[in-house]
């Protein structure tokens, strides 16, 4: 049996001195001739090794999780990179001002209208902006990263639990997504952009496995499958993971 790994060489290791024999690979008829004496054979881009039970359990680590690893961290440096940028946000005394999130779940759910006079739609959209100090002169640039330093900072205040919600303390980026709220959605992902792979304490997912997860519950041709297939396109374009995916 082979398995092929083009990258086996990718981080460099010596696996001679980790105690693997470099030699050329055997046919699958060979090993079935030799039962378990070889484990396993593996075929670089560069040299072929043979894996026996003279190669140690640190080289096959080695070979095969490394250039992952690797990867992955590179990935997560990234990530916290971009998640850590609000932390040089300019705010103004007392500010953010969490009262202003109390009822957030319900202006959210209910996409009740702003008050008469407001320069904003919805009052989710006012209150919002008040709790994160935002004024009108403020530019949307300069808006955003205060609302994105606000639900970094503020985490816990965008969490809801009601009746007819599925997950219990759960992000609001859920509960919208159960209400089919598309205002908040569309403000979080394009004006906001929001990060959207917080994971949940409560049931350890992010928003992308709860939508993926509440798929699986309707038919295709159920309408509420269809917001769900359109909204999920949208967070996967737009940077949502899975929580399997995302750095602790």
């Amino acid at each position: 049996m082979l398995i092929e790994i083009p990258t086996a060489n990718a981080a460099g290791a010596d696996l001679t001195a980790l105690g693997c024999s470099n030699r050329a690979p055997m046919s699958n008829a060979h090993w079935g001739k030799r039962g378990t004496s070889e484990i396993a054979a593996f075929r670089g881009n560069m040299n072929s090794f043979r894996f026996d039970r003279r190669c140690s359990a640190a080289a096959l680590a080695v070979v095969v999780l490394l250039p992952y690893v690797s990867a992955a961290m590179a990935e997560c440096r990234k990530n916290a990179a971009s998640a850590t940028s609000t932390e040089s946000v300019v705010l103004d005394e007392g500010c953010p001002k969490k009262q202003y999130l109390a009822q957030i779940c319900n202006a959210v759910a209910s996409e009740t209208p702003a008050q008469e006079g407001s320069a904003e739609r919805y009052l989710y959209q006012t209150n919002i902006l008040a709790a994160a100090c935002v004024t009108a002169d403020g530019g949307s640039e300069s808006s955003a990263r205060k609302i994105q330093h606000l639900w970094d900072r503020e985490a816990d205040s965008f969490h809801c639990s009601a009746n007819e919600f599925n997950v219990p303390h759960g992000s609001i980026l859920k509960y919208a997504v159960s209400r089919q709220s598309k205002a908040f959605l569309n403000d979080a992902i394009y004006t906001w952009k929001l990060n959207l792979n917080q994971v949940d304490a409560s049931d350890g997912r992010t928003v992308l496995d709860y939508i993926d997860d509440e798929m699986a519950k309707v038919s295709r041709d159920n309408p509420r499958h269809k917001f769900l297939e359109r909204y999920r396109k949208i967070f996967v374009s737009n940077g949502a993971k899975h929580a399997s995916e995302v750095c602790d």
